[in-house]
């Protein structure tokens, strides 16, 4: 009987090396053919940890990537609609700083039929949708924030549009005698001064001032204010006497009177009398005049821009406000408009936080892009306002005062449509939105240059050398041939061989 040498745990020892180096050479083979180093995370050993943080990282950033684009090609929109409104604006003021008075049929002139065309394209660009979201209504992105133009000028049905309001303000502004709710009376020497009573319409007496001698003032006073001046002896031609009124929409006229020896006066005088009575008789015709040309011109401009103010600077907490009349031209208040007999023109979300926070995204884990804007905000509402104004006046070839008012008009217009007004400008905005997408666009840049680097880290620990991988299979094919030659060599040794 013969016998192998090998004892039986030798025999063991080989089959187990070959079956463990079979496995290896199966798991190199699948690594040259993949390309990864393991198929599950526990044959990365302790690289696991790292490959799987930086596997998480790739996916906030693909996420925080996806988010991004879609917010820079809403930034890069809403820059150019942005950039255009700007534009309009300037534009707009270019047109009203030297408006010719060129009056055509329907009693406007050519620069107020482009300012029309204007307030179309601005309230066109106001309804601007990014994929059918509309970017100026705030937190509301599902419908056009601003009307059409011709709702927000002439209403609808039952609903009055700016045009009417600004009428009825004007009415009430002025008063049935066109004098501003305002008034002038004469007794002996004595001229007085007084507003119809205490109503936020009309002139309000602010001022009286005389230079020269011959006049003494009683300061405005009470409510309804009252004031005057008395003559107390007869004036040299060249005295000069001041009656500053506040207009409704906070700006001054200063009434200026000199004393003139001419009879009849020209603008801006009054005739020196015989004595201080006729002399006071003479400056309160004077007065009265300019007072009812001022009602015409300054006031009626003032009247507009006021009239504007309350119809555009609407929030959740502000309605349009309009003359509580008829009758208006003895009007003592305003009222709220409602939505049954008012034109709101922004229909989008009214609430009075920061218009930038409406539009929030996350942009990376600690970074988040504020890119909210409503129509409403001061920077647009200005230039819609402006634009009202002057595309809804009409004037008078016939009237007298008429381009004098078309061009104080044109003066308030143009200042409003001016960084000098103080208020927040397109521009602003669009310098805002700018710097929120240099933001986005710098993040973008950064979160890419990381996902590159987390690749290179999951792809040194889980991506196979293939060279490597080569020369071990190479190794190891030798390394098992070699012990499978062996084991062969010994399967067939018997007692009497190794004797």
């Amino acid at each position: 009987m013969s016998s192998t040498i090998p004892p039986i745990t030798r025999s063991i020892s080989m089959v187990n090396a070959i079956m463990s180096s079979k496995a290896e050479m199966t798991d190199l083979n699948r690594q040259l053919g993949t390309g990864q180093v393991s198929e599950t995370y526990g044959g990365l050993g302790n690289d696991r940890v790292v490959s799987i943080a930086m596997r998480a990282r790739m996916s906030a950033i693909d996420g925080y990537l996806g988010t991004a684009d879609i917010i820079d090609t809403r930034l890069s929109i809403v820059g150019n609609v942005l950039d255009r409104m700007d534009a309009i604006t300037g534009d707009a003021r270019s047109t009203t700083l030297i408006p010719g008075y060129d009056l055509n049929g329907g009693n406007q002139s050519s620069a107020q039929t482009l300012t029309r065309n204007y307030l179309d394209e601005f309230l066109s660009l106001l309804n601007t949708d990014v994929a059918g979201r509309y970017m100026f209504g705030g937190r509301v992105t599902d419908e056009a924030p601003v009307v059409s133009t011709q709702q927000l000028l002439d209403g609808d049905g039952a609903r009055d549009g700016f045009r009417q309001i600004a009428a009825e303000r004007l009415m009430a502004d002025q008063g049935s005698d066109g004098r501003g709710r305002f008034s002038s009376s004469v007794s002996a020497n004595t001229v007085t001064f007084a507003e119809d009573g205490v109503h936020p319409f009309g002139f309000k007496l602010a001022a009286i001032n005389a230079i020269g001698s011959s006049v003494s003032v009683t300061a405005p006073s009470g409510a309804p204010a009252t004031g005057g001046i008395t003559f107390t002896s007869v004036p040299a031609a060249g005295e000069q006497i001041n009656v500053t009124l506040t207009l409704p929409d906070g700006s001054e006229k200063v009434i200026k009177l000199t004393a003139t020896t001419k009879s009849p006066p020209e603008d801006g005088e009054f005739t020196i009398g015989s004595d201080v009575n006729s002399t006071a008789a003479n400056f309160q015709s004077s007065f009265d005049t300019a007072l009812l040309k001022a009602g015409q011109v300054e006031l009626a401009a003032a009247s507009a821009m006021q009239a504007s103010r309350e119809f555009f600077n609407i929030d959740d907490a502000n309605p349009p406000l309009r003359v509580d009349g008829p009758p208006f031209d003895t009007a003592t208040g305003l009222v709220a408009g409602t939505p049954s007999d008012t034109v709101f023109w922004y229909q989008g979300d009214g609430a009075t936080d920061d218009p930038r926070l409406t539009a929030n995204a996350k942009i990376d884990d600690s970074i988040t892009a504020s890119y909210g804007m409503r129509a409403n905000e001061a920077a647009f509402r200005n230039v819609i306002a402006s634009l009202a104004v002057f595309a809804t006046a009409t004037f008078s070839a016939g009237d007298p005062n008429s381009e004098d008012r078309y061009r104080e008009l044109a003066a308030k217009v143009t200042k409003a449509f001016s960084s000098e007004s103080g208020e927040p400008t397109v521009r602003n905005v669009a310098a805002q939105i700018a710097g929120v997408k240099a933001s986005v666009e710098s993040t973008k840049e950064r979160l890419t240059l990381d996902r590159t680097v987390a690749e290179g880290v999951v792809a040194n620990i889980e991506t196979a050398d293939t060279e490597e991988v080569a020369v071990r299979l190479l190794q190891l094919q030798n390394r098992l041939q070699a012990t499978y030659q062996t084991t062969a060599i010994l399967a067939n040794l018997t007692i009497m061989d190794y004797l």
